[in-house]
């Protein structure tokens, strides 16, 4: 007997998100808080336009910081000018609008599929046809529900 396990089954429904116009430092709180790797980036309907990552902040923020030094300094702090320019950015500018989703009826091993893919992903956005989020999935839901299935047949 086969049974199919489908990712609406075992996705966080609580989605915690920030809208395109939140500081940046607001998804900094939020990784911070919540130890998440991506945060989705959703407008006031709760339709994904995108996914903030660590990884996509620090290149961001790196980047404009060493883009405002042609001197050949070594920079040793942030100016008040660099402070003003990162205290300007929202999730709109490090957000990557391309973000990988998962709809509703996703099998857990097309779940699987997508995470053994793009491995540094750890969390996916489960969306309906309209881009609407519904959920969220990670990692390690996939495991404790592989965990939780094992427990059941043994």
């Amino acid at each position: 007997m086969y049974v199919i396990l489908h990712i609406r089954d075992i996705m966080a429904k609580n989605v915690i998100s920030v809208e395109p116009d939140a500081p940046l430092a607001e998804a900094a709180k939020i990784f911070q808080t919540y130890q998440f790797s991506g945060i989705p980036v959703m407008d006031k309907d709760k339709t994904l336009v995108g996914i903030v990552t660590q990884f996509d902040m620090l290149q961001k923020v790196s980047a404009l910081y060493l883009a405002g030094d042609d001197s050949g300094k070594e920079k040793h702090g942030i100016t008040p000018e660099d402070a003003k320019k990162l205290s300007a950015l929202k999730a709109k500018d490090v957000m990557n609008p391309d973000a990988i989703t998962l709809p509703e009826d996703a099998t857990l091993e097309e779940a699987m599929g997508v995470f053994a893919e793009h491995h540094r992903v750890s969390s996916v956005p489960v969306v309906d046809k309209n881009k609407k989020v519904l959920g969220i999935v990670s990692k390690l839901d996939i495991l404790k529900s592989l965990q939780e299935f094992q427990g059941r047949l043994g």
